[in-house]
Order: C-alpha cells, then sequence, then structure tokens
C-alpha cells in the first residue's frame, strides 16, 4: 500500500472514528471475553502470526532500540517479535495474559522459554515485574485490547517500568473491518482509537510523542497501522 492509499484509508477510518456514537461503559483490566478467545483460538492465532510480514516494524524497532537494551515486551502473542529482538542482541523479557498462548509461544520459540511471563496489563500492583527497569516497553497490537482506564493504567507503569531515558513503541490500527460493539466475529475486544487520541492518553501518563510511523498491515488486508514512540515527558504526568 502507497503512501497516498494508507492517508486516504486512515482518513476515512479516522472519520469514522469522530462519527462514532459514545463509548459504552468502560471496562475494568483485562477483558475476560478477549482473553478467552485467545485461550480458545490459541494455536490457530499463534500460527498465523508466525507468518505476518513484520520486517518494516523490526526495522523501526532496530531503528529506536538501543543497542543491547533490555526489553519488555506486553503482549507476545506467537513470541515472533521477541524472538526477533533477541536473536538482535537485546535482553527481552516477554509477556502474555494467556496460558495457552504462552505454551504455543514456548512451544515455537523455545529460547524464549525462560523469558516468558505469564501476566496481563495492567500489572497487579504488587507485581514483582515492577520492581525491575527496562530501556524499552513495546507493544504491538495490543492497546486496542484495553479500556480507557486499563490503558491509562498500564501506561502510567510503564512509566515506572522505565529506565529515566527508556522510550514505549506502541503500533495499532483503524479501519479493520467486523467490528460491531468494539468487538470482532471473535468476541475480542478492539477499542480502534487514532494517534492523537493515544499520544493524549500516554501524555496523561507523562509521555511526550517523538515519532508517528505508517504502516501496512502485516497480512496486506486494507487496515491502516501506525506506530508511535513516546518518551517521559519533562514536564512529568499531566
Amino acid at each position: 500500500m502507497c503512501g497516498r492509499e494508507w492517508a486516504a484509508l486512515a482518513q476515512r477510518a479516522f472519520r469514522a472514528l469522530l462519527m462514532k456514537p459514545r463509548r459504552p461503559p468502560i471496562l475494568r483490566g483485562m477483558d475476560a471475553t478477549t482473553l478467552a478467545t485467545y485461550e480458545r483460538e490459541a494455536s490457530r492465532l499463534t500460527g498465523r502470526y508466525e507468518t505476518a510480514d513484520m520486517s518494516a516494524t523490526h526495522r523501526l524497532l532496530l531503528k529506536h532500540l538501543p543497542a543491547a537494551a533490555s526489553v519488555l515486551e506486553i503482549g507476545s502473542g506467537s513470541g515472533r517479535d521477541a524472538a526477533f529482538l533477541l536473536r538482535q542482541g537485546f535482553d527481552v523479557t516477554a509477556t502474555d495474559a494467556s496460558p495457552a498462548m504462552v505454551a504455543e509461544a514456548k512451544a515455537k520459540h523455545p529460547e524464549l522459554d525462560d523469558r516468558l511471563l505469564l501476566t496481563a496489563v495492567p500489572l497487579d500492583p504488587d507485581s514483582l515485574l515492577l520492581t525491575r527497569r527496562f530501556s524499552a516497553v513495546v507493544a504491538i497490537a495490543v492497546v486496542m485490547h484495553l479500556s480507557d482506564e486499563a490503558l491509562g493504567t498500564t501506561a502510567r507503569q510503564f512509566r515506572r517500568l522505565l529506565t529515566p531515558t527508556g522510550l514505549v513503541f506502541v503500533s495499532a490500527s483503524v479501519g479493520r473491518a467486523g467490528i460491531a460493539g468494539q468487538r470482532d466475529n471473535t468476541g475480542r475486544l478492539f477499542i480502534e482509537r487514532s494517534p492523537d487520541e493515544l499520544t493524549g492518553i500516554f501524555a496523561e501518563a507523562g509521555f511526550e510523542r517523538v515519532e508517528l510511523y505508517q504502516n501496512s498491515d502485516a497480512f496486506d488486508r486494507e487496515v491502516a497501522w501506525f506506530s508511535l514512540v513516546f518518551r517521559s515527558s519533562p514536564a512529568g504526568v499531566q
């Protein structure tokens, strides 16, 4: 998809977002129906994720992540991206909320066996993970599964997890077909937010946006993807 086509698709999707009715009451924490779908469909979904063309996104990660940095991946899915980062020399810790997805990821990428953690975001307040510090947090195709409240809490936790110069890399989409009532046909929660909406949520958590990229869909669908890079704002939490 060329830049002009992406811009037209994104413009239509963003306009549609503005026309949507007001959101239903905010869900708290990890959405149970979404988690149940990943549990039920883990084998099929991880097999599909492994076939995705992530080369463009991986180039962006290599552009922004410091060499040999400690990286926390949220929602690691099949382990595809964590395994890529590990091969590039990064010190990777990966997490997923679904036991079945974690099991599939370990089977597909045994090198991640001692690096995969079963945990959901927002993290439990007494999570040992919150005692650690990372150079970067990566969340690819995750934030759409979180309510506004859950995402706000998660973004604040990201700031706590990062070193002072750490960054957050977020990839999300808009314009996905088949979304009704903020859910896809498998029941997963899909809250489509524009780059500016996500920037606002992260700004409230004390981040500033430093880069915005347009991405083609890894499966060549008519879905507009974008990647955002955030750093801690000198002004702190709003």
